[in-house]
């Protein structure tokens, strides 16, 4: 379980370093496209010399990028995120005036020998410079929204995360006690019977607490392992019985994974509830098949009495475990059609 943590540690680590990556790569491709936008924009006016154009777009962005990130990575959270507006609101004042005031001198310096008039210390010049840097400062905030929103998000689908895992262990802990138990009261029958299939059972008890302690606490096991799992347990059952049931096993063992003790809850509701122990007559069918990507399990068995569907222990809690692993993405049905009850399952693969 600890190597299980660590590698889901070690994913989520990936995708946040991914989901940070494509975010700048993002941010570099804007400012790439503001800046040839600025400088085909300029080139009108810098028509007799298309370098001013160049120059006037690269200081225009020199200018805009402090102030957006400033504003999204320093003030915004420091002070407006903590409460502290009046603070946020002189710095920002302070901050947007410093960006002017440089941006002014260096387009006087170098944009000056070219267009005396505008870039002079001028009402006009000023205006445009603290129009822009504004916007840009505003962009800024937009920017610590989006991202702030961002974090949130991914910070619910993490705990949502965690939290479906716990669910799920906590699920699966509660299937091998109660699966435990009933295999331990089937030896105790066999025991007390002097049965000499009692070493047999011990030796298939031993293999099904092979399958919990190293199967059983991955995400994912082989269906093979799955199926021989299940066989174990149908031969513990049928030892236990005077008459064992008659059982019809078409079981596909295709090379493909699954969530561990997804199909026990069938075989385990089956004896359970299917059949009835003074009868000679117990029947049952067991079918298993995968194809296109999606695993098709049922179980029929012949009823005796009165039947409630759906309400058994296992298959409820099998029912969550569904909806956890796959959300909509699965189907189980139970139904009941003349003497005879059915349970199936489709999930994919």
């Amino acid at each position: 379980m600890r190597i299980k943590r660590i590698y889901l540690q070690f994913a989520v680590m990936n995708q946040t370093r991914s989901y940070h990556s494509s975010v700048q790569a993002m941010q570099i491709i804007v400012w790439v496209c503001l800046t040839l936008f600025l400088v085909f924009y300029s080139a009108n006016k810098w028509a007799q010399e298309p370098r001013y154009a160049i120059f006037s777009a690269l200081i225009a962005c020199a200018s805009y990028a402090p102030a957006v990130y400033g504003n999204a990575h320093f003030l915004w959270p420091r002070f407006f995120a903590k409460g502290r507006t009046v603070l946020y609101v002189i710095y920002s004042i302070l901050f947007i005036g410093i960006i002017v005031v440089a941006r002014m001198l260096i387009e006087n310096a170098v944009l000056m020998p070219l267009h005396h008039a505008f870039y002079d210390w001028n009402l006009s010049h000023f205006s445009l410079s603290v129009i822009t840097v504004s916007v840009a400062y505003l962009f800024g905030a937009f920017l610590r929204m989006a991202i702030n929103y961002v974090t949130l998000s991914k910070t619910q689908e993490e705990m949502k995360r965690r939290q479906t895992m716990t669910e799920l262990e906590l699920l699966k802990q509660h299937v091998q006690p109660h699966f435990l138990f009933n295999t331990l009261n089937n030896i105790y029958s066999l025991a007390h019977s002097k049965s000499d299939n009692t070493t047999v059972a011990i030796d298939k008890l031993a293999n099904i607490m092979r399958y919990f302690t190293e199967d059983a606490p991955r995400e994912m096991v082989s269906l093979k392992t799955e199926t021989g799992f299940i066989e174990n347990y149908i031969l513990l059952e049928q030892m236990r019985m005077l008459h064992p049931v008659s059982i019809t096993k078409k079981m596909d063992n295709a090379d493909t994974n699954l969530p561990p003790m997804l199909l026990m809850p069938f075989i385990e509701n089956l004896f359970k509830h299917g059949v009835d122990k003074t009868r000679d007559d117990n029947e049952a069918f067991i079918e298993l098949s995968v194809n296109d990507g999606r695993l098709f399990y049922q179980v029929k068995n012949r009823m005796y009495g009165e039947v409630t569907e759906g309400n058994g222990t296992g298959l409820n809690n099998l029912r969550k475990r569904l909806y956890l692993l796959y959300g909509n993405d699965q189907q189980l049905e139970t139904r009941t059609d003349g003497n005879h009850f059915y349970a199936s399952l489709n999930i994919p693969v």
